[in-house]
């Protein structure tokens, strides 16, 4: 399969209903000069509904994750949790589900539930540099653009215990040169390239404050 980031993939193909809702947003998030913030969602986020019937399509309304670092926008029928967890290096910053999930741990990881069919789990992380200008683009990563800013990407194997397929990580430099953003998403298919697509256009959407 192949290491480039989800995002640039599918441009290849037809965008779906979500990713044209994400440019959407997106666009007037930049336009007004500043973020839109849904009601709650300052440093945490709105509550999300969860499908009956767990699949790939998410639903074309968006929210807004807000901190004072970053702000994006993801599906509504993500559950999106605040979990306390950090270390001397990196904090999760916020982390979002389609199933129920238990407390993370910092990633690398694997995540403390199992997936079904058609599920992911996204964690999204801040990490220090060990040194000025030691962070993001990494060499043994693949080189990637975020919403402007020179990145890292690769794909991992999957893991098999917690029946993930694959394991999508994405290194992106905060504004403050002291550290970096990480996501790891977790991933079971077989709508492998939809629920990449729905990952790459939440990670595309990333604004740095």
């Amino acid at each position: 399969m192949s290491n480039e980031s989800p995002s640039i993939r599918s441009r290849l193909v037809t965008p779906s209903r979500w990713t044209v809702a994400v440019g959407i947003v997106l666009a007037g998030v930049l336009a007004s000069g500043c973020v839109q913030v849904s009601a709650a969602a300052v440093d945490t986020a709105s509550p999300a509904t969860q499908s009956d019937t767990p699949g790939p399509v998410a639903s074309a309304a968006l929210t807004t994750y807000s901190n004072d670092q970053i702000a994006f926008v993801y599906p509504v029928n993500w559950t999106a949790g605040n979990p306390q967890v950090a270390n001397l290096v990196s904090r999760v910053v916020v982390e979002l589900a389609t199933i129920p999930v238990g407390t993370p741990c910092l990633s690398p990881c694997p995540p403390r539930a199992v997936l079904t069919p058609d599920t992911l789990i996204v964690d999204v992380q801040i990490t220090g540099n060990s040194r000025l200008g030691s962070g993001p683009p990494f060499a043994d990563q693949s080189p990637v653009v975020v919403n402007g800013v020179k990145s890292s990407f690769e794909r991992r194997p999957g893991i098999p215990a917690n029946r993930i397929d694959e394991v999508l990580h994405w290194s992106i430099p905060a504004n403050d040169p002291q550290f970096y953003f990480e996501v790891y998403a977790y991933i079971q298919g077989p709508d492998l390239d939809e629920l990449e697509a729905q990952v790459g256009a939440m990670v595309d959407s990333f604004v740095m404050k």
